[in-house]
């Protein structure tokens, strides 16, 4: 069997051949502690990227930003211009959260509606999430709608067209598996209409057996000018 495969109709196709198991949250813990010393999947340069693109306080929305990955890789280097950074996370992992790691700017919610009630986002951080999500379009359309100044895709699988394959996870500390969905471009295209791609790290494909781009890439709100910033 091999890590991601398979070619499915649909989402529910996808799931019905799936094991999905419940959130795992000494897998979530060992991904935190790993995050402290800088070992993480995360493709830290273009999260930095987008948040140097960004003048003043940031307002940040991580959605599927598990139990603060982002937020403590980005915490040190830009600790005096975080104002707010807000997780949207399955409910489980969200209650969590909140009950263990929240602090003066980091906060979890099990919901995109609850997190942005009096929130606007500047920035919006989206990694290796979207592929899992039964909608991930629609909710990526969902997430420009707020008109955030910058928005970061991190490992998210797209193609030229999409296809829905399964995700088996092979670690030390993680089983089970679940629907994995390849985002067309122009589905991309369209849903981050007002944006425009202004960054882009070539990741390798994590499938064997499908060409696709594991991408992470900064995109910029049009009628938005990005500052010059030292980091870049």
């Amino acid at each position: 069997m091999r890590w991601i495969e398979g070619n499915y109709r649909s989402y529910e196709a996808a799931l019905a051949a799936s094991d999905v198991r419940p959130a795992n949250f000494d897998t979530l813990e060992i991904q935190r502690v790993k995050a402290v010393h800088g070992e993480t999947g995360l493709t830290v340069a273009i999260v930095r990227d987008g948040l140097a693109r960004v003048d003043g306080y940031l307002r940040v929305l991580d959605f599927g930003g598990s139990l603060g990955t982002a937020y403590l890789q980005a915490r040190d280097e830009f600790a005096a211009r975080i104002a707010e950074w807000r997780i949207v996370e399955q409910p489980e992992i969200a209650d969590y959260g909140a009950r263990h790691f929240t602090d003066d700017r980091l906060s979890f919610f099990g919901s995109i509606d609850a997190a942005c009630q009096s929130f606007r986002p500047n920035v919006i951080i989206a990694a290796s999430a979207l592929q899992y999500l039964s909608a991930p379009i629609k909710i990526l359309a969902r997430l420009a709608e707020f008109g955030a100044d910058v928005i970061v895709l991190d490992r998210t699988p797209i193609a030229r067209r999409q296809r829905v394959m399964v995700h088996n996870f092979y670690t030390d500390y993680a089983d089970g598996s679940a629907p994995y969905t390849v985002l067309a471009q122009r589905d991309v295209d369209r849903a981050l209409w007002r944006y425009q791609q202004v960054h882009q790290i070539s990741l390798p494909s994590p499938s064997s057996t499908s060409r696709f781009e594991h991408a992470a890439r900064v995109y910029v709100l049009r009628r938005y000018r990005p500052r010059l910033s030292a980091h870049l």
